[in-house]
């Protein structure tokens, strides 16, 4: 629709969260053409990485369908940091090892800022409009698991096989099965997926 972006829902949101974090990474940062580049296709391999929703594996654990699936027929795992291995006869190592450090900086600082806007986002794209509450996790529920010791692009996804209700009778965790172990984690660090149902 032609100036119309609130018509968009949830895409347009994702593409706010985008602009604010960039803009608060690379706002004042000094790159070079190819360095803004490399940066720009990074932080899209970011967005492509995101969960959309899950289908299940052979082992009957859920694995997210993300966009690069869509675009690649595959998920697109990040490579490690690359180990910068330079002949020591050559005069720039430190500059080239200063600047790729300098990246990875911003690229960990962009993958912060936009990973916490985009966690909120999802809590309140599944919210019960007129209260304003998150909607409740059941048993066999797929969720997103959030946690901040994952590295960079790694989005953990766990089935719901238990829940426990506080004294209110609402749930304040639950018991996540991932590949072959169980985990108990408060119903905070667990969201549902873009696409839940």
């Amino acid at each position: 629709m032609e100036r119309a972006p609130w018509w968009g829902g949830f895409y347009e949101r994702l593409i706010r969260t985008v602009k604010l974090a960039l803009r608060k990474t690379v706002g004042r940062a000094t790159l070079f053409r190819d360095e803004l580049e490399t940066l720009l296709i990074e932080i899209e391999e970011v967005l492509n990485s995101r969960p959309l929703t899950y289908i299940f594996s052979e082992f009957n654990e859920p694995e997210p369908l993300t966009p690069s699936h869509m675009i690649l027929g595959r998920r697109v795992n990040s490579l490690p940091p690359a180990r910068l291995n330079f002949d020591s006869k050559f005069s720039y190592r430190k500059v080239l090892i200063k600047r790729f450090n300098y990246r990875q900086r911003l690229l960990n600082m962009f993958w912060t800022k936009w990973s916490k806007e985009y966690i909120c986002m999802l809590k309140s794209a599944h919210c019960i409009k007129p209260t304003g509450e998150i909607k409740e996790f059941k048993i066999d529920d797929v969720v997103l698991i959030n946690d901040e010791k994952f590295p960079r692009h790694f989005w953990k996804l766990g089935k719901v096989v238990d829940v426990f209700p506080g004294r209110d009778g609402k749930i304040r965790s639950c018991k996540i099965k991932i590949q072959n172990s169980i985990i108990k984690r408060p119903v905070q660090l667990l969201h549902n997926l873009e696409l839940n149902e």
